[in-house]
C-alpha cells in the first residue's frame, strides 16, 4: 500500500470517528417505515450496473434495520425498473413522488434517465440522489432538488487519462464511444478529447457505435488502421466488454483506457482477463481497501453477485443510504404524513450541507451545483484484477 493511500484511510477513520461519535441521538420517527423510492436498471441498457447498485442499497438497509432503523423505524424502499429507457425512468419518477409518497429517490442512474427525471423531481419538489449518473451539468441544470453522489466525469478523468498516457507514452490515440447512452456519449464525444489534449494525447479520430449493437468488428478494424498507440473506450459494460474482446481477436496491439463503467469486476469477467491486461481506468471504491468497513461490505456483496466485485457506483448507492440516515436525524424529519412536503424540504437542505462524509467512496462533500467532491484512485488490470496505480 502505497503513504499517500495509507495516510488517505488514516483520515478517511479519524473523520468516520469524528462524525459518527459525535452525533446527537436521534428522535423518534413516526409511521411504519421510513419511505425512499429507488430508480434503477435491473434490466435493459445499464443492468449490470444497475443489479449492483441495488445490492449496494439493500446491505446498507440491512445494516441499518438490524441496527433498530431510523429513529427506530425500518427504512423501505419502494424500487422501480427504468430498464435504461428515459420515459421508464421519469414515470416512476412521478410515481414514487405522488402516489407513493417516498421522502427521497436514490436515482436514477444513467445519465440519460437522470436528465428527464431530475425536472420531475425539481418540480415536485423532493429530493433525488443519483449515483452513477457523471455526464457534467446534469444536476445543476436541476437544482436545488437534484443531487448526485458521483464525481463529473471531468474530475473522473484528468488524472488518470495523464497516468496513462505517461505509463504507455501515448502520443496518438483515438475514441470510441456510445452515441445513444448520454454519459458515454458526453464522455467520448467532449470530455475524453479535452483530458486527452491536457495530457499531450492527439485524438486522431472517433467511432461511434449503439448500445445493444452485437458486432464491432467495423470499428475495431478502422482504429486498427489508424496506427495510435492507444485507445479510449466510453461506454456501459457489456458493450465495451465486446469492444476489448473483438480488439484481442483482431490482434490489436494498442494500450486502452476505459471509463468508469469499466472499472468492475464485472467488466473483467465479461471481457476476460487476457483482453483487459494493462487496461486502465477509475474508481471511487478500490476493493483492496483496508478499511474494514469496505472489506464487510465486500464480503456481504460478492456472494450475492456471483462473486464478482462491485462497481464503485454500488458502493455510492450503499453510502447515499447512510446520507440519508445522516441527514433524517440531524434536521429534525418527523415521518408524520401532514410533514411530507417539509419532510422532503429537510432533507434536502440536510444534503446541501453534507461535508466530509465518511463514506466507503472516501470523503465526500456535496457542491453547490448538486454534485460532489471526493477522491478519485486510478486502476490497472493486472491478472484479471484491478491494482491501484502507483505514484497517485
Amino acid at each position: 500500500m502505497s503513504r499517500q493511500y495509507r495516510v488517505y484511510l488514516i483520515t478517511l477513520l479519524v473523520l468516520a470517528v469524528g462524525v459518527l461519535g459525535s452525533a446527537p441521538a436521534p428522535a423518534a420517527l413516526e409511521g411504519k417505515t421510513v419511505k425512499f423510492g429507488a430508480i434503477v436498471p435491473l434490466t435493459g441498457r445499464g443492468a449490470p450496473t444497475g443489479q449492483g447498485n441495488k445490492l449496494g442499497m439493500d446491505i446498507a438497509v440491512e445494516e441499518i434495520n438490524a441496527a433498530g432503523g431510523i429513529g427506530g423505524k425500518p427504512i423501505e424502499i419502494i424500487l422501480y425498473d427504468s430498464a435504461g429507457k428515459n420515459e421508464e425512468g421519469a414515470a416512476a419518477t412521478r410515481r414514487l413522488i405522488v402516489s407513493d409518497n417516498v421522502l427521497a429517490i436514490i436515482g436514477p442512474c444513467l445519465s440519460g434517465v437522470a436528465e428527464v427525471s431530475f425536472p420531475v423531481t425539481n418540480r415536485l419538489k423532493t429530493p433525488s440522489i443519483a449515483v452513477c449518473s457523471a455526464k457534467p451539468g446534469v444536476a445543476e441544470k436541476n437544482r436545488p432538488w437534484a443531487f448526485r453522489n458521483t464525481t463529473i466525469s471531468t474530475a473522473l478523468y484528468e488524472h488518470g487519462i495523464r497516468l496513462w498516457a505517461e505509463k504507455y507514452k501515448i502520443k496518438k490515440a483515438a475514441v470510441i464511444y456510445d452515441a445513444r447512452d448520454a454519459f458515454s456519449k458526453a464522455d467520448g464525444a467532449i470530455v475524453f478529447p479535452i483530458m486527452a489534449k491536457k495530457a499531450g494525447v492527439e485524438i486522431v479520430d472517433s467511432v461511434s457505435f449503439q448500445t445493444g449493437d452485437l458486432d464491432y468488428s467495423g470499428q475495431v478494424t478502422k482504429i486498427k488502421g489508424l496506427n495510435v498507440q492507444g485507445m479510449l473506450i466510453a461506454g456501459l459494460v457489456n458493450e465495451a466488454a465486446a469492444i476489448v474482446r473483438e480488439a484481442k481477436r483482431q490482434n490489436l496491439s494498442i494500450r486502452i483506457f476505459g471509463g468508469g463503467d469499466l472499472s468492475s469486476g464485472k467488466f473483467i469477467e465479461l471481457a476476460g482477463k487476457d483482453a483487459v491486461e494493462g487496461l486502465y481506468s477509475v474508481t471511487a471504491f478500490w476493493v483492496n481497501n483496508p478499511d474494514p468497513r469496505a472489506q464487510s461490505f465486500l464480503k456481504k456483496f460478492r456472494p450475492r453477485y456471483n462473486n464478482v466485485d462491485p462497481h464503485f457506483t454500488a458502493a455510492q448507492a450503499y453510502d447515499v443510504v447512510y446520507m440519508l440516515k445522516q441527514v433524517i436525524e440531524s434536521e429534525g424529519v418527523t415521518n408524520k404524513a401532514e410533514d411530507l412536503e417539509k419532510d422532503r424540504d429537510r432533507i434536502r437542505i440536510g444534503l446541501e450541507k453534507i461535508k466530509n462524509f465518511p463514506g466507503l467512496t472516501g470523503i465526500t462533500t456535496m457542491t453547490k451545483t448538486g454534485d460532489v467532491q471526493k477522491k478519485i484512485l486510478v486502476l490497472v488490470a493486472r491478472k484479471g484484477e484491478y491494482q491501484l496505480v502507483e505514484g497517485q
